[in-house]
């Protein structure tokens, strides 16, 4: 049975059994993919914070990365590390894509609605959401 870790917002699994990093340089991806600092990752495992930076830094050497938004966009590639379920996903982008998002705007047919002064716009999660599904579609 493989090994899988997912987020807490069940929208990212990664797969820690592969052929691209150990199970522990995979963890420390998926966790920089969330947002997680090598302070948090140590105080998660009880671990030093050096230690971490040097398994990501080993992994930063195997595949001759710079950073590690970089190794995650090579997980990514690979499919070690995936969205949960990329079919809504990608249904929701085209579906938010497809919708007109300028919520609270005057209708002449409504005249006591009040307008919106701004219109909502996407979160940088969702851009890069999307610049994801397009990357894994294509």
């Amino acid at each position: 049975m493989e090994d899988v870790i997912e987020d807490p917002a069940h929208r990212w699994k990664a797969h820690l059994n592969n052929h691209f990093l150990s199970p522990r340089q995979t963890q420390f991806a998926f966790w920089s993919l969330l947002g997680m600092t090598d302070k948090e990752m140590a105080k998660e495992l009880a671990i030093s914070h050096d230690t971490i930076r040097q398994k990501v830094k080993q992994a930063l050497h195997k595949y001759h990365l710079k950073n590690r938004t970089q190794l995650v966009a090579e997980l990514i590639r690979h499919k070690v590390i995936e969205p949960v379920m990329v079919f809504v996903l990608t249904f929701s982008i085209a579906l938010t894509s497809a919708v007109d998002i300028r919520i609270g705007i005057k209708r002449e047919s409504d005249p006591k609605r009040e307008p919106a002064r701004t219109l909502h716009r996407p979160t940088t999660a969702r851009r890069i959401e999307k610049t994801l599904t397009t990357l894994i579609i294509a």
